[in-house]
């Protein structure tokens, strides 16, 4: 019988996505996880931006897998990625566009792969339950977004690729017809809160909870906005589609292969609404088909392919 692989998946440890990522990776995969780099056969760069962690002896010795969760043009630093691409055989990306930008900046292989999403952790909740153990009252029009939108660097300056300040602008546009509260979740939320409280709008903030909780949040909102101009998924279109939670997305990353189209939105011309029921059932459907067996397994043969063709 072939040996069992050797799988070391480098994680952020922020406790956030990422991390959640690896966890589910490392409980499902057929793949031997071990704990240390210099144990592993392959070094999975699942939190890309911590390579330097990893001794470069045990980068350039084993086969080397990067996930690339998206790029940001106007951030994009070339001379720190040609440092990373030195040691990386190949490529994890989830959007054609972060592809197009690698390839343009590397030889290496890239391979597009898919976001799972567990539908027992993220199942339908009853919205006045999540709302009682949450002490939300079961009249306010709640709007969700539970993605960080301020800049590690000063916490003052939006991040400009999760479109906060046009997630501010729908807001403060849907509060002059509507009395509504906002539900914000997620770290570094300093920039929405400011301009939340400069207009006058009401909103609710959990900073990290648990999943759990995260789970009642989803559940509690009439509505959940992703504003963002750029991403690798986001997350929240599959967690919201698979709770069958209302949502509307810019069309960025992988909304599109998810949410039905008339819940992809023009900002400039979205007006307060919910997407149909149609609409919702279309989109969890759709969310429904990305189990995490299925797709860890298939992360797990591309580990064997790469690890096959890369001699080290």
């Amino acid at each position: 019988m072939q040996e069992r692989l050797k799988i070391f998946v480098l994680k952020p440890g922020e406790g956030w996505v990422v991390d959640v990522i690896g966890d589910d990776y490392e409980s499902l995969t057929d793949l031997q996880v071990v704990d240390s780099p210099a144990d592993a056969d392959i070094i999975w760069l699942l939190g890309s931006w911590c390579w330097d962690r990893i001794p470069a002896e045990h980068l350039e010795k084993k086969v080397v897998v990067c996930t690339v969760h998206h790029i940001v043009p106007e951030k994009f630093d070339v001379l720190a990625f040609r440092m990373r691409d030195r040691f990386v055989d190949a490529y994890f990306v989830y959007t054609h566009e972060t592809a197009e930008i690698i390839r343009a900046n590397s030889y290496k292989p890239i391979a597009r792969v898919a976001h799972w999403i567990d539908p027992l952790r993220w199942k339908p909740t009853d919205k006045l339950s999540a709302r009682a153990r949450l002490g939300i009252d079961e009249t306010s029009k709640i709007i969700g977004s539970f993605q960080r939108d301020t800049e590690g660097r000063d916490l003052i300056s939006p991040k400009m690729e999760k479109g906060p300040d046009v997630f501010c602008d729908l807001v403060e546009r849907a509060s002059k017809t509507q009395d509504i509260t906002v539900l914000l979740g997620g770290w570094r939320r300093e920039y929405v809160k400011g301009r939340l409280e400069r207009a006058g709008i009401k909103y609710i903030y959990k900073e990290l909870p648990p999943q759990s909780v995260i789970r009642d949040m989803y559940a509690s909102c009439d509505l959940y906005l992703c504003t963002s101009r750029r991403e690798g998924g986001p997350l929240c279109i599959l967690e919201a589609a698979v709770m069958k939670v209302p949502i509307f997305s810019t069309r960025v990353g992988i909304a599109s292969d998810v949410l039905h189209t008339s819940q992809i939105m023009d900002p400039a011309l979205w007006t307060l609404s919910l997407p149909s029921e149609e609409a919702i059932q279309f989109s969890y459907e759709r969310a429904l088909q990305r189990g995490p067996r299925g797709l860890v397994l298939s992360y797990d043969d591309l580990m064997r392919k790469i690890h096959e063709i890369t001699h080290k």
